[in-house]
């Protein structure tokens, strides 16, 4: 976990003839992301094992000009916080033995922030204003679970979710007043995928293989109580969307368990969009735009779910679910 920032500081004044980006980043460094890898097996009379695999992101990216900050002239001004990160786990259990009982747990969660704020009280004279948060962040889990014996049991546990929060924000009692465009985005197009397998085979054989997948971001794009804002055009935007046509959440699991006098199964599949996506212009401000400008506030929300649950069970007396 980790906290990136760019800011100006509260009360402090620019002055530049050209554009002022205050900008932060976070990233991983390369495609792969952050990974744990956890391998666990046991064997014998008796074989038990566990296999646990845990990634809690709760890391933070904040660019933001801090209360009272006078934007005395630039260009363009741009305050921008951007998160694309992505965490995986990935389990794998094995047991045998007379009597084999295994368990294979992968966790992968994102629970951090990501916003790019202008302070309360900030003046801004730029001649465009550009507040944005975006946050791209990915969970993967994945979890693989095999025993066999007399008596055979084994779970299969994969859970992926991402509740981070994203923010662009205006605050209290700031004043900006533009010749071009302002726009306030928030975005986030963070995905989960978790997947669950778990294979049982014995006499007696009972296995479980369950699969969450939950994309579960809180957009909120915002301006305070009492702000002031002109500019040709404005717009103030939170959008939850979906990256590159990939499902926002997607669950698989398969489950199978063969006996010779009993097989028992149970599968499940849960993807789920939960979450909010709010835009929203405080008590008492007021929008101004020059001309023919348009002032749009909007929330938007574009998600995809895909679940699929496989089972089998063999046996004199078979039972799934």
């Amino acid at each position: 976990n980790s906290t990136t920032e760019a800011f100006v500081d509260a009360s402090s004044t620019i002055d530049a003839n050209g554009n002022v980006t205050v900008s932060a980043h976070s990233g991983n460094i390369d495609g792969n992301g952050s990974k744990i890898l956890s391998v666990a097996g046991a064997g014998g009379v008796v074989g038990l094992s566990a296999s646990v695999a845990v990634l809690k992101d709760t890391s933070t990216t904040s660019a933001y000009l801090g209360d009272s900050v006078d934007v005395i002239d630039a260009a363009k001004l741009t305050v921008s916080a951007t998160t694309d990160r992505k965490a995986s786990t990935e389990t794998w259990g094995a047991t045998a033995g007379v009597a084999a009982i295994g368990a294979s747990v992968a966790v992968a969660t994102f629970d951090g922030s990501t916003s790019a704020v202008l302070g309360a009280g900030v003046h801004s004279g730029a001649d465009s204003v550009e507040v944005s948060a975006t946050d791209d962040s990915v969970a993967n889990a994945w979890s693989r679970a095999g025993s066999a014996g007399v008596v055979a049991g084994s779970g299969s546990v994969a859970t992926a979710e991402v509740t981070s929060k994203v923010t662009a924000e205006i605050g209290d009692l700031a004043d900006v007043d533009a010749t071009g465009d302002v726009d306030v985005l928030a975005t986030s197009r963070a995905s989960t995928k978790a997947d669950a397998i778990g294979i049982n085979i014995g006499a007696g054989a009972v296995g479980a293989s369950v699969a969450t997948a939950n994309s579960g971001a809180k957009v909120h794009a915002e301006v305070g109580e009492n702000a002031s804002i002109t500019g040709k055009s404005f717009d103030l935007i939170a959008k939850r969307d979906v990256k590159d046509g990939a499902p926002t959440a997607q669950a698989y699991a398969l489950g199978a368990a063969g006996g010779l006098l009993l097989g028992a199964n149970a599968t499940v599949a849960t993807a789920k969009s939960t979450g909010e996506t709010v835009s929203a212009v405080g008590t008492g401000s007021t929008i101004t735009t020059i001309g023919a400008g348009i002032a749009a506030v909007k929330a938007e929300s574009t998600s995809l779910q895909s679940a699929t649950g496989l089972g089998f069970a063999s046996g004199v007396l078979s039972v799934g679910a």
